[in-house]
């Protein structure tokens, strides 16, 4: 859900508050920093970790 949410309602509100172009710009930005955050969550947490 956090990869998402996010860009897409930024991206909504972005476009309606500053524009077509502006509010597209704003989903990319907050879509690459909600990916760096699950790929910090993963590598931090070992979501991938095998539990043996």
């Amino acid at each position: 859900m956090i990869l998402v949410g996010p860009p897409i309602l930024s991206a909504h509100y972005g476009s309606i508050y500053f524009g077509k172009e502006n509010g597209v710009l704003l989903g990319f930005s907050v879509g690459i920093i909600c990916v760096t955050f699950a790929c910090w969550k993963l590598y931090i947490d070992d979501w991938r970790d095998d539990e043996d």
